[in-house]
């Protein structure tokens, strides 16, 4: 994945990533 796609993913849900 992408760091932009992430920003936006991470805005809408939280990623269990991060």
């Amino acid at each position: 994945f992408m760091e932009v796609g992430l920003l936006t993913r991470g805005r809408s849900e939280p990623d269990p990533s991060q």
